[in-house]
């Protein structure tokens, strides 16, 4: 038994050093790939043009994807082909009849999805486009467009009706605004367009004014005298802000003297 193992193992060691020089390597240039498309693995062979020049015989062939070497089992072993006098030789693939070698092959046709074999598709023909006519321009009439109107900002006139007591024109802090009291206001000026009801503390507003000038007034009441304005009105040009602190000053009319006979 050790003898049979020592004998194999010399065999082994022998094929391998000796097998560059059985045959003959693969002459074109750079390593050749191969394709099959579709289906399984088929088997293959060689096929030598006369006296083979290489160390792969059939004896050792287990099986279509197999080598089988002397008294060892294995699914490869090394072998070689070198460049020399020996024949060419060919492999052809068996029970596969679309194989190419791609060493060979130039261009690689584009994948198509699907099916390999599919039909172009057929271009879609161009639609000739409908002649547009063409107009002079000095015969097209474009309408005017009109600019968006501006919208113009709004602003408020204020102010108080009040009790002027001593009569300086200033209301001062123990002075109270006088209720239901009615300030006009004109624009033009002698024409009015709105009036107001003073509130609970004498106050009035005028709102959403546009810019412009206006005339501002109040309707005395009986028993009172007016003390401020002189004139008896504001006259306010209202460009950019509103106007927040015109003020009425009103005082009682004070009672005539009762002469006394003797």
């Amino acid at each position: 038994m050790k003898k049979v193992l020592a004998i194999t193992v010399a065999l082994m060691i022998a094929a391998i050093v000796l097998t560059p020089a059985l045959g003959y390597t693969n002459q074109a240039a750079g390593n050749q790939s191969y394709t099959a498309k579709s289906g399984s693995l088929g088997d293959y062979s060689f096929k030598s043009l006369g006296v083979p020049a290489h160390n792969l015989t059939p004896a050792m062939v287990a099986n279509k994807h197999s080598f089988k070497a002397p008294a060892v089992q294995s699914n490869r072993i090394p072998y070689s082909f070198k460049q020399g006098s020996a024949l060419p030789y060919s492999m052809k693939l068996g029970g596969v009849d679309n194989a190419i070698a791609m060493g060979y092959q130039t261009k690689k046709g584009a994948a198509l999805l699907g099916s390999m074999n599919k039909a172009p598709a057929t271009p879609t023909p161009a639609v000739e486009a409908t002649p547009v006519e063409t107009v002079p321009m000095a015969n097209v009439t474009v309408p005017a467009v009109e600019p968006a109107p501006v919208e113009q900002p709004k602003f408020t006139i204020e102010g108080v009706v009040f009790d002027d007591a001593n009569g300086n024109g200033v209301m001062d802090n123990n002075e109270t605004g006088m209720v239901g009291w009615t300030v006009n206001i004109e624009q033009p000026a002698g024409t009015v367009i709105n009036n107001v009801t003073t509130d609970n503390d004498g106050k009035f507003a005028f709102m959403d004014l546009a810019a412009g000038e206006y005339t501002v007034s109040e309707v005395i009441q009986m028993g009172w005298n007016l003390v401020s304005p002189v004139e008896g009105k504001f006259t306010q040009n209202i460009v950019t802000e509103s106007v927040t602190n015109l003020l009425f000053a009103n005082q009682v009319v004070p009672a005539a003297p009762t002469n006394l006979t003797a």
